[in-house]
């Protein structure tokens, strides 16, 4: 299972209904091994009222041993005219080039005019000229809306084509709420393991208190 969605924390300031402007927060945070710092800056747009939406984040590296803070990594953010992420395109500095440059770009589609994940593609920027596919999340849903099927799917290169990694099939009641899961783990298009998930509630509420896991044993 391949997601690649790692969102800054996002400060939002409201100054006109439904203006475009932007809004920067930055911080200094250090990493576990206490010789560098990264600075981390987020650009939020007010597009609707009531929403604040990413459009950029980036990062930067402060050497304590070289006293030097140097560019790191860039993401972009863009949207659907209702306010759902379209996509995100992940760069990383070049210090050759001193410029970024392409890394990894996330896709997504939606169910109906609803914000539930449809597809989640996952693409990566190869050769300095082109994007190729790497995972790919297929949602699909009932009738009413609910979530039925997950399915995870890595690319193949040499044959083109998209290989099957896992799946989850999801069992809902009447009202939605979830009954029990399976998942299978795939190899070369095959099932070679897989596990179910049972949930219980209290009484007839949907407040859940257990959850019993079975996993398959010598093929049954």
């Amino acid at each position: 299972m391949k997601k690649i969605i790692p969102l800054v924390a996002l400060v939002c300031f409201v100054f006109t209904v439904n203006a475009q402007l932007l809004v920067t927060d930055s911080s200094f945070n250090s990493n576990n091994n206490g010789v560098t710092f990264s600075l981390l800056g987020v650009d939020s747009s007010y597009r609707e009222a009531g929403n604040c939406r990413l459009a950029y984040a980036y990062s930067k590296v402060f050497n304590i041993g070289t006293q030097k803070l140097t560019n790191g990594t860039y993401r972009t953010y863009d949207y659907f005219g209702d306010g759902n992420l379209r996509q995100i395109v992940f760069q990383s500095w070049n210090a050759v080039n001193s410029s970024y440059m392409n890394s990894i770009r996330n896709t997504f589609t939606y169910y109906q005019a609803t914000s539930k994940t449809l597809t989640s593609l996952t693409e990566i920027w190869v050769n300095n000229s082109t994007w190729q596919n790497s995972s790919l999340e297929t949602n699909t849903y009932d009738a009413n809306g609910y979530l039925t099927v997950s399915i995870y799917q890595s690319w193949d290169i040499p044959s083109g084509t998209w290989v099957k990694d896992q799946e989850i099939d999801y069992y809902n009641r009447s009202n939605g709420v979830l009954d029990s899961t399976i998942g299978f783990d795939y190899e070369n298009n095959v099932v070679i393991d897989q596990n179910k998930n049972i949930y219980s509630y209290i009484g007839a509420s949907t407040m859940l208190y257990r959850i019993l896991n079975q996993t398959w044993v010598n093929n049954q």
